[in-house]
């Protein structure tokens, strides 16, 4: 994930991310029990895919001596695009890409180890529509959401 953050005061900041992920979706077809009684109609299986993420996030934080705590909440794209050649996904002429809307909300801290690098440590979550990258199991009935949990630490530089 690369963020790049801007903090006006405690209670006005605004960051914008983009993040890649793996996110393979599993399928699994469970047709109804009058037209194949029998477990073995079930069946299941994956389609590889990767998740590009991109948002923008309000971000109120306190400076404490060197401890920075702050909250983030926000809105993005979720772009799910399945790879290689799979024989579940649509590649005519191209893949089956699922475009949909992400609501992210977390906290952290900073940490200041030097006056323009520092530690930080922080907990994402991300509230989606499931998404649809099979042309063989189209996706049916009520629109399923999603939550992605995304504990992080890592590295920041101040300019």
């Amino acid at each position: 994930m690369i963020e790049l953050r801007h903090l006006v005061n405690p209670l006005i900041g605004f960051e914008a991310t983009y993040s890649f992920n793996r996110a393979n979706q599993n399928y699994l077809f469970n047709p109804p029990y009058d037209l194949c009684p029998n477990p073995a109609c079930q069946f299941s299986n994956t389609v590889s895919a990767n998740a590009h993420e991109i948002t923008a996030d309000w971000v109120p934080s306190m400076k404490f001596g060197s401890l920075r705590p702050f909250a983030v909440l926000g809105v993005g794209l979720l772009v799910t695009v399945p790879t290689g050649s799979q024989t579940l996904a649509q590649y005519s002429p191209a893949p089956l890409t699922s475009t949909n809307a992400v609501y992210v909300y977390g906290a952290g801290a900073d940490w200041d180890l030097a006056p323009h690098l520092g530690l930080r440590v922080q907990y994402r979550g991300n509230l989606y529509k499931a998404p649809d990258v099979s042309s063989t199991f189209m996706m049916s009935g009520p629109d399923a959401f999603l939550h992605t949990a995304e504990p992080m630490i890592g590295a920041y530089f101040r300019f």
